[in-house]
């Protein structure tokens, strides 16, 4: 990120020569100096670990492994912007999923199974899909393509099925697999399976979703992974959360 990058400029292209510089007169005062560099360049260092223009706070950030990729900043009125809900909470915290610690903790997890019924439609071009949590609070805004299944749930959340999936086809292939029809017409009863987790950090939380948008969900949400039956030691990478109200309406524990 550039804060680093003007640490190590400031240090190396500033700093150190004029260290050489001084060491001719004083060593005392070149020391003091190169300390003085190297507390600035850590300094830089930490304060990335904050993303400065959004102000979220990113759980696993630095050298360690954790999620440094760049993150699109939240902004003051617009409706997309990340962690923008009613406006009463503070800004959420930003989520790496794809850690080993949390491939761990999805391994173990339970199983659960969708209940009752839901309704579904393939998405006509270019038709955005926003997901409002029960409370109000704007889950994610994502955009169909012709063809994809945009699904509501029995508490209304819409979203659409595998949206990461590039392929139309395979994705309502996949759906077909997953749901049955009932004698309703648009109306079917699913058949999908989840692992899920608490969201265990305590407060509202952030991820940039498998499609690509920022996604949030409160402190009673739920971390979770499709389970496939076919492969159950598998752990997928298409990690989402879902809403405390919307989970409980949705889902039950796989018996």
């Amino acid at each position: 990120m550039i804060s680093r990058v003007v640490a190590d400029l400031l240090r190396d292209r500033v700093a150190r020569p004029v260290v050489r510089l001084l060491g001719k007169f004083g060593r005392a005062d070149a020391e003091n100096l190169g300390r003085g560099a190297d507390e600035l360049g850590s300094g830089m260092r930490r304060a990335n670990d904050v993303d400065i223009g959004s102000g979220h706070r990113i759980l696993g950030a630095g050298t360690g492994g954790g999620d440094t990729r760049q993150r699109p900043h939240s902004v003051e009125g617009d409706p997309r912007s990340p962690g923008d809900s009613t406006g009463s909470e503070s800004v959420p915290l930003r989520v790496d999923l794809t850690t080993p610690e949390y491939t761990e903790k999805l391994a173990q997890a339970p199983i659960y199974r969708k209940k009752g019924v839901v309704r579904a439609h393939p998405a006509s071009e270019d038709e955005p899909v926003e997901t409002i949590l029960a409370d109000g609070t704007r889950e994610t805004v994502n955009r169909a393509r012709a063809g994809q299944i945009i699904i509501t749930n029995p508490g209304g959340e819409r979203y659409i099925y595998r949206a990461a999936e590039p392929d139309v086809d395979v994705a309502r292939a996949h759906f077909d697999q997953r749901h049955e029809e009932t004698s309703e017409p648009g109306v079917y009863k699913p058949k999908g399976k989840v692992r899920a987790i608490p969201n265990d950090t305590g407060q509202r939380i952030e991820i940039i979703a498998p499609w690509g948008e920022p996604m949030n969900t409160g402190a009673d949400g739920k971390i979770a992974v499709p389970f496939d039956p076919d492969r159950p030691d598998e752990v997928s990478m298409d990690r989402y959360l879902i809403g405390g109200e919307e989970f409980t309406a949705t889902y039950e524990l796989d018996t």
